[in-house]
């Protein structure tokens, strides 16, 4: 019996004859002879003859066959992902859970299985107050002050703890111009007692997660496989209270995950055995004048070069990270009968990519790819995550196993892929068995979980990795890789060619890349810099990928503060308020250099702005019925024109609003 063979096209020649004479008025109207005899037919019937011969040859070209060209060109379909959850635990003592300890979650009637990524310590606490206590101008803290001292030196003072519990809701720790020694104040209480009814031992160690408030912003880089840069912008100092009058703190310091509330990370502090509950000032939540005790984690801003305010949605206790994986071990397969190209079977699938450890008469065993690069004496095997299937190899090509010999899967890992796509809220329960006294819930649903990539995935995966810049070469390459920088939320990049910021009058051979980080933010005092340590990794992401002799300098832009006055007339039965506030709001947006200009991407690096979009701008706002008079106004750096549009003076220039004007002249009859 013959090998089924992929019927790919199954036109026959006639079939491909005819489409192509049909198709000649098409193209050339003037060929009117289609006969035979022709020999422009006779050429067409020549090209049809091929075609039909590389349908076969196509047709010919198995999975396998394009799994070999997709290895030649470095691409290898990829595995199963597992789902990735955030677990949180309350108990009522410490308890300590260890990294692969095991829960089930369920899910439409079935159990799917997940494992801790790391330790962790369930402590009794629970987070009773939050604080933040804003900073104004040139003020400073002072921790011995009385509460009546502070509020001198504050902007002000302000209880977010309901928006720690309700749902899109967010706080900003350091408030919304992050200003040098503001604090933020968290407030925990023991829930346990011992059995006399004393309180309990304050725990060594507290760990919790911050969520940041993200749905409002761009998602951050990322090129190919590149990993996240590191850097800092802000400096940040914690302590704990160690005295019941508040005036005595001791300097902790945590594993920061979230990078100084630069990303949604886990906190974990450790000795914390002295901590005592203490009063900070008269700060009830009801405005009454009562001293609240609680034990304080008190955190310092001490450096501030925030591209935007970092804000809390959620700050969740005894929290860490959990995976969607199943761990089998100790399995006997079968024993070998010495044949060449064996093949065993695993029970459980689909396999998570080299978590198999295999061994064969006690010697461990190492799983490729292929038999490609495999000699008569190598020790290796093949394995078919999504089927299971382990293939040994046919002693040219890797070794055979003695005849005789037990094969073992000593440990290996399944995962469910998308299944494990949990929503918030799931069900839970230890592995084995529940823990009396130990609570388990989800805040956030469970994501990440993927099935095995088929070779059409992996095809057109490849396709559009093509399209990815890798090289700066143009100075689209430049800016694309710019905003790319993995983990940068970049708003907006501009390349400027043959510019040196440094000697402008000698740039021949320079590129300077001007970044912009992206701000949520509508409007602010000071537009979006970007931090120092920011350029710096859009700086050594381009220098990976510049061509050699190219200097690349990256700089943050010259910003110019724009103001715009304007005189328009009101349509019938619109309110002027409501009118004026939509002109200011479309005008503050379209100035925006992180959110603004015509694409709404970010005002262009070095663009004028044009009197003319002002007034389309304003005239598309509803309720707007005419502009009478317009003007423009800036600060040092940019100049009007004889039409009144103002002129960048500066290739690394771009605008921000500054306090706009709308007046009304009168309403329409």
């Amino acid at each position: 019996m013959a090998l089924p063979i992929p019927n790919l096209d199954n036109r026959t020649y006639e079939q491909l004859l005819e489409e192509a004479r049909k198709s000649i008025p098409n193209y050339a109207p003037e060929w009117t002879n289609h006969n035979p005899a022709d020999p422009g037919i006779t050429l067409v019937e020549l090209f049809v003859w091929l075609a039909e011969i590389a349908g076969y040859r196509i047709n010919l070209v198995t999975e396998e066959h394009r799994q070999k060209y997709l290895k030649l060109l470095g691409i290898r379909p990829l595995g199963t992902f597992s789902a990735i959850v955030d677990l949180s635990f309350e108990a009522e003592g410490p308890r300590l859970l260890e990294n692969g300890t095991g829960f089930l979650a369920e899910k439409a009637g079935e159990s799917i299985d997940f494992e801790l990524l790391e330790d962790i310590t369930v402590v009794p606490f629970q987070l009773e107050k939050i604080i933040v206590n804003e900073m104004a101008a040139g003020s400073a803290p002072d921790s011995s002050s009385s509460s009546s001292q502070v509020r001198r030196l504050v902007k002000g003072i302000f209880d977010r703890t309901v928006a720690n519990f309700k749902e899109d809701l967010f706080f900003a720790p350091f408030g919304l111009d992050t200003r040098k020694n503001s604090e933020l104040y968290l407030g925990f209480e023991l829930k346990a007692q011992e059995n006399d009814g004393k309180e309990a031992k304050v725990p060594e160690s507290l760990n919790f997660m911050s969520y940041l408030y993200e749905k409002d912003l761009i998602e951050p880089g990322k090129h190919g496989e590149e990993a996240e840069y590191e850097f800092e912008n802000a400096k940040l100092k914690w302590e704990i209270s160690l005295s019941p009058d508040g005036k005595q703190w001791k300097e902790v310091f945590p594993e920061d995950g979230t990078k100084n509330f630069r990303k949604s990370g886990r906190l974990f502090f450790r000795d914390l055995g002295d901590w005592a509950r203490s009063s900070i000032g008269a700060w009830s939540s009801r405005g009454e004048d009562k001293e609240e005790k609680y034990f304080w984690l008190r955190c310092t801003l001490l450096e501030s070069e925030y591209e935007y305010p970092p804000r809390i949605e959620k700050i969740s206790l005894n929290t860490t990270a959990a995976a969607q994986k199943k761990k089998v071990k100790d399995g006997l397969l079968e024993k070998s009968n010495g044949l060449p190209g064996q093949v065993f079977k695993l029970p459980e699938t689909p396999v998570l990519r080299e978590s198999l450890k295999l061994t064969a008469a006690g010697e461990e065993w190492k799983e490729v790819e292929d038999f490609d690069g495999s000699g008569p004496e190598s020790l290796h095997f093949t394995l078919d995550s999504l089927t299971g299937e382990i293939r040994f190899g046919d002693g040219l090509r890797g070794r055979v196993p003695q005849e005789g010999t037990e094969i073992r899967a000593l440990e290996y890992e399944t995962g469910k892929g998308k299944q494990g796509n949990l929503s918030a809220g799931s069900r839970w329960a230890v592995k084995g068995g529940k823990p009396e006294g130990l609570t388990i819930s989800n805040l956030k649903p469970a994501a990440g979980g993927k099935g095995e990539e088929d070779i059409a995935e992996a095809v057109n995966r490849f396709i559009r990795d093509l399209k990815v810049p890798y090289r700066a070469v143009t100075s689209e390459d430049f800016e694309y890789i710019a905003r790319e920088t993995p983990g940068l939320r970049v708003a907006q990049a501009k390349a400027v060619p043959n510019f040196d910021p440094a000697d402008p009058e000698g740039g021949e051979g320079s590129v300077t890349v001007v970044v912009i980080p992206f701000s949520p933010l509508q409007t602010f005092k000071t537009p979006p810099d970007p931090s120092r340590g920011f350029v710096a990794a859009v700086a050594r992401h381009l220098e990976k990928h510049r061509l050699l002799g190219t200097r690349v300098h990256v700089v943050p832009p010259e910003y110019i503060r724009v103001e715009v006055k304007a005189t328009i007339g009101l349509s019938r039965g619109f309110f002027e308020e409501e009118t004026q506030q939509a002109v200011l709001a479309k005008l503050n947006l379209f100035l925006h250099p992180a959110k603004g200009g015509g694409s709404e991407k970010g005002w262009p690096v070095g663009k004028p702005v044009y009197r003319s979009e002002l007034y389309r701008l304003i005239m598309e706002t509803e309720g707007v019925d005419s502009v009478q008079k317009i003007s423009i106004h800036s600060e040092k750096g940019a100049e009007p024109d004889e039409n009144g549009d103002l002129v960048l003076a500066s290739r690394t220039a771009t605008v921000y609003s500054g306090v706009h004007s709308v007046e009304i002249a009168g309403k329409s009859r």
